[in-house]
């Protein structure tokens, strides 16, 4: 059974281990895994049967989290935040800045988590502000091209790390890693950490969309939003059942 890896939320666990627990260990969602199988990726495209049911079940399982997710977060209310990409930051080292720097590593262990905000900046890339729903600074979101065309940034594959301040004044940040139970690439990558990081915050806002790069809805497609061991259960679950 796949688990969403969401840095101690209980909703996201909850959500996610019902989402695997229907698909996997129901006859209904068996039956939804098996024939979205056969007859979008075997027959309609093509795929191996064994291949065709873990890109099924990958699937399936990433759309119910992102649903029952975004469904949850409607009816809690939980408050918005957003990227204010009209205005980059161009400036790190101001002050206001300085206390979400401090703890950009802190508090996780941040292997296999990719660049933080400093490394993202000296690697090329661009900071933005994260704003809450009054326009105050809650965080810090940057982005850089692993592997880009040319002057066209969001076709590429873009490496995001974020740091956030909570409605408590704590913070969090996307360097979780290995002390986010993440396995980098197979539970996740930075785009779900950087979620993580976000959802541990208690903002509705994730970095899946072009502004992320082409890359990230494909793996919100396979991870969801905030990461999943479905990839590997999947195939798992295939050598068990054949």
């Amino acid at each position: 059974m796949g688990t969403l890896l969401s840095g101690g939320n209980p909703v996201g666990g909850v959500i996610a281990a019902s989402s695997n627990v229907f698909l996997s260990h129901t006859e209904p969602g068996r039956k939804l895994t098996q024939v979205a199988a056969k007859e979008v990726f075997d027959d309609m495209l093509g795929f191996s049967p064994q291949f065709a049911h873990m890109v099924s079940s990958i699937t399936l399982n990433a759309a119910m989290n992102w649903g029952l997710n975004a469904a949850y977060n409607a009816i809690a209310e939980t408050p918005t935040a957003s990227i204010d990409w009209d205005n980059p930051i161009s400036d790190i080292n101001d002050p206001k800045y300085s206390e979400f720097l401090r703890i950009q590593n802190m508090g996780e262990s941040n292997y296999g988590a990719g660049g933080n905000i400093v490394d993202t900046l000296r690697g090329g890339g661009t900071a933005y502000p994260i704003l809450d729903e009054q326009g105050g600074l809650s965080g810090i979101y940057a982005q850089k091209g692993a592997f880009t065309l040319g002057k066209l940034p969001d076709i590429g594959i873009n490496h995001i790390a974020v740091v956030m301040r909570d409605a408590n004044g704590g913070f969090t940040n996307s360097m979780a890693g290995l002390g986010g139970f993440n396995l980098y690439g197979v539970t996740s990558v930075c785009h779900q950490m950087s979620n993580q990081a976000l959802l541990k915050a208690g903002y509705d806002l994730t970095v899946n969309n072009m502004s992320g790069g082409w890359f990230s809805y494909i793996t919100g497609a396979v991870y969801g939003p905030y990461g999943s061991t479905a990839p590997a259960t999947s195939y798992f679950e295939w050598e068990k059942n054949h």
